[in-house]
């Protein structure tokens, strides 16, 4: 066959080779892209939450947090800020001062966002701040101030729970959402990724320390076995009330992190709802009895 013969729109396999190489560099782009370690990805996550919250893209900044937290790792003090920046914008006033606290504690005042942060709390203050009507003639005043939302949240529990005291509210209050919440239940979902399910209980001693009981107990144990048993105590006096969480999706559960070191303390099942609201009781009964 002569070369005249021979279609022209047919590519020779030396031209098609650059495209085979683009393809295959383009099909491994993603992994290549996924090669950070959580603590960087982290860190680059930060920094794209910081530029869109800069440029007041808050749904962008969000969705970069939401990914940043994702990871179950301790991330830098500025994810509070930040997550505080996007909460206000979304006018959760209560969520977002919290997170602005946290950052404030944990950054202290050499944190980049230490003065912006206690502006931003300020104002948030100012907005959670009931309007007083306008006051008439013959109105007397009212010298009974309005409660912290701390002290508001307490009485509330009081209330909830018949009980005599914050503490004693607050302490009942955790253990029914560490027992509810326990991680280890073979019914829930994602069972078969439970590892050493566990139950925690807390109870706190005339001394004012917080003690924690960890009940491990295995899948298959009979129940005329004891199960293992771990008690711990610690003195809330010197230590950062806001108690801070983490989750971790290859084991199907969330960790309340310890106040005196950050580590892992008490488990539950994976609930962003429940480790939230265990974060908040927790940081209540600490500064109830710092206060004692």
């Amino acid at each position: 066959m002569t070369s005249n013969n021979i279609p022209r729109n047919v590519p020779s396999p030396v031209k098609r080779r650059p495209a085979w190489v683009l393809l295959v560099w383009l099909a491994l782009y993603p992994a290549l892209g996924q090669a950070l370690k959580p603590e960087h990805e982290g860190a680059r996550l930060l920094l794209a939450a910081e530029q869109a919250v800069e440029q007041k893209q808050f749904s962008k900044a969000k969705r970069y947090l939401a990914q940043a937290e994702n990871l179950s790792i301790v991330l830098a003090p500025a994810f509070h800020y930040y997550k505080g920046r996007v909460l206000a914008h979304d006018g959760r006033g209560s969520e977002a001062r919290r997170q602005l606290e946290i950052y404030v504690d944990k950054a202290g005042s050499e944190g980049p966002h230490y003065e912006a942060a206690l502006r931003q709390i300020t104002r948030l203050e100012e907005n959670l701040s009931p309007r007083k009507p306008a006051a008439s003639p013959k109105a007397e005043i009212n010298w009974t101030t309005r409660p912290t939302s701390g002290k508001a949240y307490t009485e509330r529990l009081q209330m909830l729970y018949m009980a005599g005291t914050p503490v004693e509210a607050l302490v009942t209050h955790v253990n029914k959402l560490l027992d509810f919440y326990a991680y280890g239940d073979p019914r829930i979902t994602a069972a078969n990724r439970i590892k050493n399910p566990t139950k925690h209980s807390i109870r706190v001693s005339k001394r004012g320390e917080i003690i924690s009981l960890s009940q491990l107990t295995a899948p298959q144990q009979s129940s005329a076995e004891e199960p293992l048993a771990k008690e711990e105590r610690f003195a809330v006096f010197g230590v950062n009330p806001y108690v801070d969480h983490r989750c971790d999706n290859s084991t199907a559960s969330c960790w309340i992190l310890h106040p005196n070191n950050a580590g892992d303390w008490l488990q539950v099942v994976q609930s962003r709802d429940a480790v939230n609201e265990l974060s908040k009781a927790l940081t209540q009964l600490i500064k109830q009895l710092q206060k004692s």
